[in-house]
């Protein structure tokens, strides 16, 4: 089998897209996986989109699940 998309598929390229074209101040993603593989940048990412959803008390700000 060939692997002939390099850069992912249309859809991580789209969401990394989107989600880099929110002006979130420091968070570029370039790699959707890595990028939030930790859930930290997701939450920062929902909160951008409605800010009454995360509880940032709770979220972990240094995880160390990765």
């Amino acid at each position: 089998m060939i692997d002939d998309d390099v850069e992912g598929t249309r859809e991580e390229r789209a969401f990394r897209l989107w989600i880099n074209s929110l002006g979130i101040d420091g968070v570029y993603i370039d790699n959707l996986f890595d990028g939030l593989s930790d859930g930290y940048l997701l939450c920062r990412v929902v909160d951008k989109i409605d800010d009454k959803v995360v509880t940032w008390k709770n979220v972990d700000k240094a995880p160390k699940n990765y």
